[in-house]
């Protein structure tokens, strides 16, 4: 409550210098706004005409080939391999009636100065009747337990599987959430 209240009178004494400038005929000095990232930092800096293809990379830097995501500059999953409507290996292990299973494999790439955390728990799938499907276990595509992947290093590729509605095939979507807090990032499948 304490903090609340300070909080309005400061505002309270901010517009009151404001007024006393405005009401003496004194122009008041205005701030440049800050830059909104790196990106546009370098580009505002550049000379007039310069070549924009040195700009800096953002959080979700490019990456190739497609499907894939690219975290903190360096941090990277690429997609390969999808299967819609893939076989299980095994005769009774069967999708939920109205689903089919997708499988894909991830191939993980630090290129960043950490060890970064490459986990299935990081993912779930979009189908293309808009439902959102934790990962599931199957014959054919092995669970895998999580690792740290170091400076320089790659992991993979890792066979990772989802149901999802059944007679969609187009609009899948993989979503990776690479730090538990958000920040995540949405891979077009189909």
């Amino acid at each position: 409550m304490a903090i609340g209240c300070s909080a309005v009178v400061g505002v309270l004494i901010l517009l009151g210098i404001i007024g006393s400038f405005a009401s003496s005929g004194q122009t008041a000095v205005r701030a440049t706004p800050a830059p909104a990232s790196k990106a546009t930092a370098i580009a505002s800096a550049r000379p007039a005409g310069a070549a924009s293809a040195s700009a800096a990379p953002t959080r979700d830097g490019s990456c190739t080939p497609q499907p894939c995501a690219n975290d903190n500059y360096g941090w990277i999953v690429t997609v390969s391999n999808v299967k819609y409507g893939a076989s299980s290996g095994n005769q009774f292990n069967n999708p939920e009636p109205g689903n089919v299973f997708v499988t894909m494999d991830l191939t993980f790439t630090n290129k960043t100065s950490d060890s970064r955390p490459a986990d299935e728990s990081m993912f779930k799938l979009i189908d293309g009747g808009g439902v959102s499907h934790d990962i599931t276990l199957m014959v054919s595509c092995p669970s895998w337990q999580g690792v740290d992947v170091g400076p320089g290093a790659s992991y993979g590729p890792k066979c990772i599987a989802f149901q999802a509605t059944g007679g969609k095939p187009a609009g899948l979507v993989l979503i990776w959430n690479p730090s538990y807090f958000g920040g995540s990032y949405k891979m077009k499948l189909s």
